[in-house]
């Protein structure tokens, strides 16, 4: 009693069956990650920073010498979407609509989720862009070597999600 679960809504797009290292869905019909869509946890999908076109407005040009921090302010975000046309994976946030579970009362009647009867996710979403903002980690003592491993994905948006609400 009292446990809540976050679990990763997928990494390959609407396509939750085919692998996100695929170049392309094989016209797999769209679905969402089984393991996600009970009504009983938390769906944790994937953002991207959007702060391309003007980086200097979110982004200090040197960390804080204090307390290391480099952003100036929120910084916007979209849908994660790290695929490309051909040859380089489908790697993008999952979500979609559940052909399992109908949708739990308390996503009826809210704004932005659509009146479909059935199972909607993600809940909530945090970065997951490996190539554009990954999560800097040691890993097999990389950091000894001072050099920081990049890990992204909605495998690390959920854990980061649970320390958060931690």
């Amino acid at each position: 009693e009292g446990i809540t679960y976050m679990v990763s809504s997928g990494d390959s797009g609407a396509e939750g069956c085919v692998s996100p290292n695929s170049v392309s869905a094989n016209g797999a019909a769209p679905s969402v990650n089984v393991l996600a869509s009970p009504p009983f946890l938390v769906a944790v999908g994937g953002t991207l920073f959007n702060d391309a076109s003007n980086s200097s407005a979110y982004w200090n040009a040197a960390n804080n010498p204090i307390d290391l921090s480099s952003a100036k302010s929120y910084i916007p975000e979209n849908v994660w979407n790290e695929s490309c046309v051909s040859n380089c994976g489908l790697w993008s946030g999952g979500g979609g609509v559940s052909t399992f579970f109908s949708k739990p009362n308390w996503q009826s009647g809210v704004g932005g989720i659509p009146n479909d009867g059935a199972r909607d996710v993600p809940d909530v979403s945090l970065t997951a862009a490996g190539g554009h903002d990954p999560y800097l980690m040691c890993f097999e003592g990389s950091c000894n070597n001072g050099s920081l491993y990049g890990v992204g994905g909605t495998s690390a948006s959920a854990p980061a999600f649970a320390g958060i609400m931690a």
